[in-house]
């Protein structure tokens, strides 16, 4: 290890114990700019740091240590930096519940409606998240090396310019904790952008900072309770109190909405630089038309929504009151440096005081079991027929549930961000969004806007059939193997196979072929699968308005998560299908493209895959009740295929398509569920030999399904 590795390792390994970071941590050196990187990974919890050692020939070996010993406070203080010592930190955001609902939903409400993606919204998030931890680290620390970043993140760029935004994000950071060292430091990256004052005074009007202040009638007092204050002749800022509120989580969605309805206004087209963990990449900004193209989708409302909130204040200021002057110095040109790092000097060493109260944690972590997961193999079903099958064309008066992975503007599944802190990338994790999936639904709660509602039903009944009693045998049987052969004897051609046959030499010296005489065996077991069990598997679920009506005279139950309630017939219908998915997983029988399912209603829409048959599943329409049988010819057309229908009435046209159903059904491994009374329908099934099964309580769905599909399996 080189004398620059271990100074490196002392002081990475000197912060994580300061800060008490349990996990470990890696340190690279890389060649590209800015030449600092760092992040925490979410499944090891370790921390990684970049560094191109070039830096310290550009800057120095002093200035270069205080990079490399702030940046692992402020990776550290994402969760909470210390949060039992003695200094009271209390990190930002602290986990994932707080950043999803305390920083971007707030943060989308505002800039989606505007045209942004959702990689703004992570970006511009995590702008105010770091403004916020390096306000609450300041309490004790100068954060020389936050600010030799900030020069760092200009020097990579060809104009040594910042863009306006993040202008804005280091003038605010400067405000709260910056000396007057620091601010001339960074004065030539500054902009000339006035929009840029603006801003900063207007988000400190609206969010109340601007009036945080103490008054001093002698403002050459040398009491040290006010030497690291900012005079202005009248008054001072008290740095305490802003600290206190901007750390306050119940502060959290103002600030939030404040901070993006003002940093809005400069998120144009390239706006985003480098933060810590070199996020950025993704970002579009808003360059007028976006938005013009996006509110023409239907989003006019909540634009409005945006654009009211907080109108009236955002008139300029007077003065500067965000001590953003091209000069570096605090507004009205009379300013000392800002910020709690002690005694105001050049060199900014002095160390700050004051404590605060530790945030509570909550409890995010955890596995959810169970559930009915796409297997792997081929996602890209389409749906049989023409566009009317698909069920993102089926009537306006079908529910407005998502139908699809990669819904825009969404926290989709699969589609984790490479950049950004571990909450980032949690947040996307489906154990995390099955918890927050669950909490909602048993407490009758709305979800996150920012989930996608399609993944999220799916989620739940991948829970709620978990939870079923279903019964998977493993099939299985044992067998010897060997792993390990000893020892030689003579080649016996009679009984012995020439596979590793050796030369060798017998008792008496003569040449011969010879085979290991002795082997060491294990205990192997193998699973033997059921031949002939049906390789393809459809259902037809009745979706008409009937369906939508509780049982048992108790209404539809909860709706928070469920549009058509926890209590619907329609409820227990899905809730059968997906046990049925869930006994087909735990005999390992479920593959993608095996499964297909449609809904009957005014029209039949098919899925066919398992990615497709969820969506159809979860559009039902609500409408009359007829069955469209050239939709599912396809399907009919083979033999053998397992298939089942649940409905709660007759089909309007049943007359005309009976003998041809009957016919087709009478290929196939075939069930009728009927709930309720038996119809038309039900009774011509079962007068055709059809397997039909009443089912007096639709609560009774799941377990019938299950059990008829066991039998099939079993053979009995």
């Amino acid at each position: 290890m080189s004398n620059l590795e271990q100074r490196v390792d002392e002081i990475i390994n000197r912060e994580i114990i300061e800060g008490k970071f349990s996990g470990n941590h890696k340190v690279e050196q890389i060649t590209k700019k800015p030449r600092f990187e760092a992040h925490i990974d979410l499944k090891t919890s370790d921390m990684f740091i970049g560094y191109n050692p070039e830096y310290i020939d550009d800057q120095g070996q002093e200035k270069f240590e205080e990079v490399m010993t702030d940046i692992p406070r402020h990776e550290i203080n994402h969760e909470c930096y210390d949060e039992n010592g003695i200094d009271g930190f209390t990190g930002c955001p602290r986990n994932a519940d707080l950043h999803l609902d305390c920083f971007m939903q707030p943060m989308s409400v505002v800039l989606g409606p505007k045209g942004f993606t959702i990689e703004d919204i992570h970006y511009v998030t995590n702008l105010l998240q770091d403004t916020i931890l390096h306000a609450d680290l300041n309490r004790k620390f100068a954060l020389n090396g936050i600010n030799n970043f900030f020069e760092e993140v200009g020097q990579s760029r060809k104009n040594e310019k910042f863009t306006s935004c993040y202008d804005a994000h280091a003038k605010l950071n400067l405000f709260l904790w910056g000396n007057k060292k620091q601010k001339k430091q960074l004065k030539k990256y500054f902009t000339s952008d006035e929009t840029v004052k603006e801003v900063l005074n207007n988000f400190l009007k609206r969010t109340g900072i601007k009036d945080m202040t103490l008054e001093v009638k002698d403002k050459t007092l040398e009491d040290k309770k006010y030497r690291t204050q900012s005079f202005d002749g009248k008054t001072v800022y008290d740095h305490k109190k802003i600290r206190e509120y901007l750390t306050n989580e119940n502060n959290w969605k103002t600030i939030s909405t404040i901070y993006a309805e003002e940093f809005s206004k400069l998120m144009t087209p390239g706006y985003a630089m480098p933060l810590q963990d070199n996020s950025g990449k993704g970002t579009e900004g808003y360059d007028g038309e976006k938005g013009q193209e996006q509110q023409s989708k239907g989003n006019q409302s909540d634009q409005n929504k945006g654009d009211q909130k907080g109108k009236g204040d955002r008139g300029k200021s007077e003065g500067d009151e965000s001590g953003s002057g091209e000069s570096g110095e605090d507004s009205e040109g009379k300013g000392k440096g800002q910020g709690s790092q002690g005694e105001e000097s050049d060199d900014g060493s002095g160390q700050g005081s004051g404590q605060g109260e530790s945030g509570d944690e909550i409890d995010d972590s955890g596995s959810e079991g169970g559930g009915s997961g796409d297997e792997d193999g081929d996602d890209s079903g389409n749906s049989s027929g023409n566009n009317s099958n698909n069920p993102s064309q089926s009537p306006s008066s079908s529910p407005s549930v998502g139908y699809g992975i990669g819904e825009p503007g969404k926290l989709n599944q699969g589609q984790v961000p490479s950049e950004g802190h571990k909450f980032d990338k949690e947040i996307y994790n489906p154990n995390y969004q099955k918890r927050r999936v669950r909490r909602a639904y048993r407490n009758n709660e709305q979800l996150p806007p920012l989930f996608n509602k399609y993944e999220s039903l799916d989620l739940l009944y991948q829970m709620l059939a978990g939870e079923l009693k279903v019964n998977a045998e493993s099939f299985s049987e044992q067998n010897k193997m060997p792993v390990a052969h000893y020892g030689k004897r003579p080649f016996n051609p009679e009984r012995d196979k020439l596979k590793h046959i050796k030369f060798g030499f017998s008792e008496k010296g003569e040449l011969e072929l010879q085979k290991k005489k002795y082997h060491v065996d294990i205990n192997v077991n193998y699973k033997k699968s059921p031949k002939g069990f049906p390789q393809a598997r459809f259902g037809l679920i009745d979706s008409s308005g009937s369906m939508a009506s509780g049982i048992d005279n108790l209404g539809e139950g909860k709706k928070s998560i469920i549009p058509w309630g926890d209590n619907s017939c329609y409820h227990y219908a899905l809730l059968s299908w997906y046990g049925f998915l869930e006994y087909l997983k735990k005999n390992q029988l479920l593959k993608q493209m095996s499964v297909s399912l449609g809904n009957f209603s005014d029209r039949t829409y098919v899925g066919k895959g398992l990615t497709q048959a969820k969506r159809t599943a979860l559009s039902p329409q609500w409408g009359g009740t007829a069955l469209d049988l050239d939709k599912v010819k396809e399907f009919f057309k083979y033999r053998d295929m397992i298939i089942f229908t649940i409905s709660d009435g007759g089909l309007s046209n049943w007359a005309q398509i009976k003998d041809e159903f009957i016919k087709d059904a009478k290929k196939h491994y075939y069930f009728h569920l009927q709930i309720g009374a038996k119809s038309n329908m039900a009774q011509d099934l079962e007068k055709a030999g059809l397997k039909v099964v009443q089912v007096s309580n639709a609560k009774d769905l799941a377990s019938t399904v299950i059990d008829l599909t066991d039998k099939l399996y079993r053979g009995r």
